[in-house]
């Protein structure tokens, strides 16, 4: 706090008198955050900020999505090297993925725009195989949610993302995959990984919004059904903290696409026990998972 406020002391002659008070400290916390003193700090400050973003979660009945743009205004102002680990690599792929998050499940474009997503490295590690789904998903969400998705652009987004998953080691696939016995109304299928089982959800996701951009016939909609029940299985067999939370975003989006009542029930009653097990404020899109069934937006 005594941060915030020195920041508010420091940046407050470029912000409007009229702003509600909580907003005048929000804006000049981003733009302390954006002072040259806090980006020497590198990868700390953001790891800090992707933190505060974490607690303001789970304090909350609904995400506010204030310290998304303190952790956006430190991500697009740091030069970023993906060749090496670093703090300040690990951060900018954790920021990139909340904001995947609320992305999805508010369908808006990222707070990144698509010149500082345009970036490729070799993936070398599991890890960095998932930063390379993040990627992958983070340009099809600007494109779809930003309004310049289009048939023609969205098979080269799809070309390029095929191109990266046929290319994943053997090891990123199930080690067991099975409609039966699981106990469930979904699918049991188990990965070797919390990296994997996020990898393939964002893999679905990415599928989806594209098909969605593709065509209206029934085959898509049949598509999205499958990809739906499948993102949904494989979080349930995985069923870790990382992997549930992770998946929030693909499930607020894939899971309209559900078309069995109850898998929607089902659906419904595994969401409202994770909020109890991992704090996260889930209610709001459980609210549009049911609006959408019941005949809602698209």
């Amino acid at each position: 706090m005594r941060n915030s406020l020195s920041a508010k002391d420091e940046h407050t002659s470029n912000i409007p008198l009229d702003l509600d008070p909580k907003d005048a400290l929000r804006e000049a916390e981003i733009a302390h955050l954006s002072s040259e003193k806090v980006k020497a700090l590198g990868g700390t400050a953001l790891a800090a900020v992707c933190l505060l973003r974490s607690y303001e979660i789970l304090a909350e009945d609904f995400d506010p999505n204030r310290h998304l743009s303190g952790a956006y205004a430190l991500a697009a102002g740091q030069g970023l090297d993906l060749s090496t680990p670093s703090i300040l690599r690990a951060g900018f792929f954790n920021y990139l993925r909340e904001d995947i998050t609320f992305g999805l499940i508010t369908r808006q474009p990222l707070k990144l725009d698509s010149k500082r997503l345009d970036i490729e490295y070799d993936p070398v590690t599991d890890e960095d195989q998932l930063n390379m789904a993040t990627l992958h998903l983070a340009r099809i969400v600007n494109a779809a949610f930003g309004g310049w998705f289009t048939v023609e652009n969205s098979h080269a987004f799809e070309s390029r993302l095929e191109q990266w998953h046929d290319s994943l080691p053997a090891h990123f696939r199930p080690y067991h995959d099975s409609a039966e016995g699981s106990g469930s109304v979904f699918p049991t299928v188990r990965m070797l990984a919390e990296c994997h089982a996020s990898v393939a959800h964002y893999y679905l996701v990415a599928k989806s919004i594209v098909a969605m951009h593709q065509a209206e016939d029934a085959s898509a909609q049949a598509s999205l059904h499958c990809w739906a029940v499948r993102l949904c299985g494989i979080a349930f067999s995985y069923d870790t903290p990382a992997v549930i939370v992770n998946w929030f975003g693909p499930v607020s989006y894939c899971g309209r696409y559900l078309q069995s009542e109850s898998l929607q029930t089902d659906l419904v009653r595994k969401l409202q026990s994770y909020r109890r097990e991992t704090g996260w404020p889930v209610q709001r899109f459980v609210d549009d998972l049911k609006s959408h069934w019941a005949g809602g937006s698209r």
